[in-house]
């Protein structure tokens, strides 16, 4: 993608660089692009980080500094350059300028999926900026340079002929029909319904690894039980729906459960339901005391209004976006489930019945399971190690192997044992395999 019609020019690079100083900032992104384009979460982080540089407001005094990308890209141009360094930490436009370039680099490179290149613009379509008729022209640029992104990466998809149907997902599609929520067929359900039936089973179809051509017969299995991909939702008046239902937000999670959110800026819609959820729990104070200040002022509120108003300025505020925003059903969905492989890459989404007393901030599920296992609760173990084998996590089959051979629970058979540990060393270090258990 380098015809001119397709490059972003939101900012003039001439205009806050000298040549030299833009060679270096080339130089510099393209390192940081090579280091982490096998990294689908770096990636992600990095253009939502872009997206959101080139869409505030100019701020010389803002610090960038402490944000992930600026900070490496900071990080990575040589001390003896401290006026590029300074430049894109305390001017905007320079900062823009480097986002404007990482954007394109990526573009270049094929390196934005179909379902990030649609949640990065629905963000886009919700920011509290879009309206500001000082910026209008800027997120014209930016909304059609993603769109355009996006027809690309079909068009590629179509051009490679990277048609390899999954036989799943089309025998999916085929019985959909048929297909029932709580004993509802999925063409009698409502909308948000609809949605989250569709977002879970093609999520666990593909097991969170999905191609465009995937995405696309998602489109056709849509109009199968009666939704328009095109037609327009209420972004928030959607998720609040998901949020009050529990067997909707259940199916949607896969019956597991959602971490606190530090960062709602790029997990909009697992944002606004894990605050929404806070909200009725252990933040319910502030729900609560909110209304009882209003009431004693003589107003009368209702409870649903404060929650709402409480999250719409929770992700004003962390996210920069207006949640009462109008989607395409697609469109929607597509970010539904960016939300969801993200939030698992991060350990955001959990299994319900893991103990939050063994569970630490940061751990994963390798972690979590390692801790069960050195603290001899076996029995809660087995089932995620099980679950580990099967797809190949590291270290799984190995813990497998020496409650097998070592005696720890009841299933000693030494084959056994001596099989998990063949398992092992298709996805570990045969060495250290070997090496650990002789010793």
């Amino acid at each position: 993608m380098t015809d001119m019609e397709n490059q972003l020019t939101v900012i003039d690079g001439n205009d806050v660089f000298t040549i030299e100083e833009q060679d270096t900032l080339n130089q510099e992104i393209d390192r940081i692009i090579s280091a982490h384009k096998n990294n689908r979460q770096e990636i992600n982080r990095l253009v939502f980080e872009c997206t959101a540089a080139l869409t505030e407001a100019e701020d010389a005094s803002r610090k960038l500094e402490n944000k992930g990308f600026f900070r490496r890209l900071i990080g990575g141009i040589t001390g003896s350059n401290k006026r590029l360094q300074d430049k894109i930490n305390c001017n905007m436009r320079a900062a823009q300028y480097a986002s404007q370039v990482t954007l394109q680099k990526l573009a270049e490179q094929n390196l934005m999926t179909f379902d990030l290149l649609t949640a990065v613009n629905n963000k886009l379509n919700a920011s509290l900026e879009a309206t500001n008729e000082m910026f209008k022209t800027q997120f014209m640029m930016m909304g059609k340079f993603f769109l355009k992104n996006r027809r690309a990466v079909v068009s590629l998809n179509l051009r490679l002929n990277a048609v390899e149907k999954n036989v799943k997902l089309l025998n999916w599609q085929n019985s959909i029909e048929y297909l029932d929520f709580d004993g509802v067929e999925y063409s009698a359900l409502d909308e948000p319904a609809k949605i989250v039936c569709l977002t879970r089973d093609f999520y666990e179809l593909t097991g969170g690894k999905w191609s465009t051509s995937d995405l696309l017969l998602l489109k056709a299995a849509m109009g199968q039980i009666g939704i328009n991909p095109h037609q327009k939702i209420n972004y928030f008046q959607t998720m609040k729906t998901i949020a009050a239902t529990p067997a909707l937000q259940q199916k949607l999670l896969g019956d597991q459960i959602l971490k606190p959110i530090s960062d709602p800026s790029y997990l909009i819609s697992l944002g606004t339901l894990e605050k929404l959820d806070a909200l009725d729990n252990r933040e319910q104070y502030l729900v609560d005391g909110t209304v009882d200040i209003l009431q004693e002022h003589g107003m009368d509120v209702d409870s649903e209004n404060v929650k709402s108003i409480l999250v719409k300025k929770y992700m004003a505020q962390c996210a920069d976006v207006d949640l009462d925003t109008a989607v395409e059903v697609y469109d929607f969905l597509l970010d539904l489930l960016f939300n969801l492989e993200t939030g698992k890459e991060e350990n955001l989404i959990q299994p319900r019945d893991y103990d939050a007393a063994m569970l630490q901030p940061g751990d994963d599920e390798g972690q979590y399971v390692r801790r069960l296992f050195f603290n001899c609760r076996i029995e809660e173990a087995i089932p995620i190690l099980e679950r580990r084998i099967e797809t190949g996590e590291k270290e799984a089959a190995y813990m497998m192997a020496l409650i097998s051979l070592k005696g720890i629970h009841r299933a000693t058979n030494v084959n056994i044992g001596l099989g998990f540990l063949e398992k092992e060393m298709k996805v570990n270090s045969a060495a250290y395999v070997k090496a650990t258990y002789y010793h």
